[in-house]
């Protein structure tokens, strides 16, 4: 290497961490000289997470009562419609609410605008097997990137 000369390198990540680290910073080593610390990429994924129960009152009463829950986010990037999917998965023993045939509800809002932008139930399709719930937008709406949505679903509680 050429001092004072500028020289492009790619680097090969093998595994993204699941959400950014607050202290984003890389650093470079050369003959064993440090560079300094330089910010890091922010992580392609959403953040501003927070998994809410909709009611507060008590614990079920029982093994298959439905809690209702939402999901609040934002996306890094925009989720793209039609097309865009979104994966949420519970974990064990907990599983999504099934309608019959795999199929499920799910309440997607925007807080874009005031009053909150609701996805009519034929804009998303719904689908769930055990503890994946799987939402397709299927209308020309995109999840916008930045800005907060919720997803409101129904989870059984575990047997």
């Amino acid at each position: 290497f050429v001092a004072e000369r500028r020289y492009g390198f790619r680097i090969e990540v093998q595994s993204n961490p699941r959400v950014t680290h607050q202290r984003n910073l890389w650093t470079l080593d050369f003959d064993g000289e440090p560079a300094y610390p330089f910010l890091g990429f922010v992580v392609w994924t959403f953040t501003e997470t927070r998994l809410l129960p909709a009611v507060v009152a008590g614990s079920p009463s029982e093994a298959g009562e439905l809690l209702p829950v939402m999901l609040q986010f934002q996306a890094h990037n925009t989720v793209p419609a039609p097309g865009g999917v979104l994966v949420l998965d519970a974990p064990e023993p907990f599983s999504f609410r099934d309608l019959g045939g795999g199929e499920c509800d799910a309440e997607l809002t925007s807080d874009a605008a005031h009053p909150r932008v609701l996805w009519d139930p034929d804009e998303v399709n719904c689908t769930v097997e055990g503890g994946r719930l799987v939402l397709e937008l299927a209308s020309t709406r995109a999840i916008q990137g930045s800005i907060t949505h919720s997803l409101s679903v129904h989870v059984l509680f575990p047997q």
